[in-house]
């Protein structure tokens, strides 16, 4: 059992502060399909145990993104087997809250996803907006997957186990239009209104464009969109989380024994939807970076690892396995270095 330092953090701290002492991860070394000549490390400290969940409601975490609204706190959610919730958790590993998901269902939720909700009306722009994907579908029973969407709950800091109700979903449903997938990974884009979603194929992983503007869900008239696939990524791995930088400028992405980093055109960096503007940026801009090989960086050996987000300052990327009393990992990048 790895044993953890995890001491509580006051709300004028950092937001994603770590204990200094805390003990560093084991670090996976074994290669994953295509890895041979791509691997970089040099920008990327080795991962280290940043602190340890505390309560049993979380056994299986799928998915962790930082708040956008509460310093210091996560939401992270369960795989398959638990009712529509998302868990706030504090840097010291208890629960804040439990939020039930209004008209959601819980199928198989894979991941989760942040937005300041710059694509949404006037009074909006600058909203923090959570994004929650219903998309797993090991025996490829389902047809129809789902992605929720909800403003994003505000949490007491000082809460302990608070219960609460989200706002009532806005949901988008969807299909393949070749075959049907287990997916496990999603972005907002960071410019315009649409997610992309990455399914978990060893044959390649496929990218799907879901478009979520008003004129596309008003032609669909709450059917599901049929999706198209865009580009097929690094065929023999798995691709378990994906997340994209605060700034918009990489897109990581996990496998059970690795993680890989894109860097993403410039359009999507300052100036751009996170700092509330609505211009620039492709979708053909975004698949087009994706088709150039990533940087592979250090992963910590975890079980069944399914989270992965990058912290509220884009400057380290936080992993989470399944089971019972995970740690979340750090991968803090070197001091001075700059995307890849």
């Amino acid at each position: 059992m790895l044993t953890v330092l995890v001491i509580c953090v006051a709300l004028s701290a950092s937001p994603d502060a770590v204990p200094p002492a805390a003990p560093s991860a084991p670090v996976d070394t074994a290669s994953e399909a295509n890895r041979a000549a791509e691997v970089s490390v040099a920008r990327y400290q080795q991962p280290e145990a940043y602190f340890q969940l505390r309560t049993p409601a979380i056994h299986e975490a799928s998915g962790i993104v930082p708040s956008g609204l509460t310093r210091g706190l996560y939401w992270i959610h369960n795989d398959s087997g638990d009712a529509p919730k998302l868990y706030a958790i504090r840097v010291d590993g208890t629960l804040a809250a439990t939020v039930e998901v209004v008209g959601a269902s819980a199928d198989d939720w894979e991941d989760i996803a942040r937005a300041g909700g710059v694509f949404g009306p006037q009074k909006a722009r600058g909203r923090s907006t959570l994004f929650i994907a219903d998309t797993g579908n090991n025996d490829k029973n389902r047809e129809v997957l789902t992605i929720y969407r909800i403003p994003e709950p505000r949490v007491d800091p000082k809460a302990n186990g608070a219960v609460l109700k989200s706002a009532r979903v806005e949901a988008y449903p969807f299909r393949y239009s070749d075959a049907r997938y287990d997916s496990e990974g999603l972005v907002v884009h960071p410019t315009r209104p649409e997610i992309l979603i990455f399914t978990k194929e060893a044959v390649g992983i496929g990218v799907y464009r879901l478009d979520i503007s008003k004129k596309a869900l008003a032609r669909r008239r709450g059917q599901p969109a049929i999706l198209q696939r865009h580009a097929k990524l690094l065929s023999g791995s798995l691709a378990t989380a994906t997340a994209i930088s605060p700034d918009g400028t990489r897109l990581a992405m996990r496998f059970y024994f690795g993680i890989c980093e894109w860097r993403l055109p410039s359009a999507y960096g300052p100036g751009g939807a996170v700092e509330g503007a609505s211009k620039g940026g492709k979708s053909s801009d975004i698949l087009e970076a994706l088709r150039r090989p990533p940087v592979w960086i250090p992963a910590p050996v975890e079980t069944k690892s399914e989270g992965m987000c990058y912290t509220k300052d884009g400057r380290a990327l936080l992993t989470v396995g399944e089971g019972k009393l995970p740690v979340v990992f750090r991968v803090r990048q070197e001091r001075g270095s700059s995307s890849p």
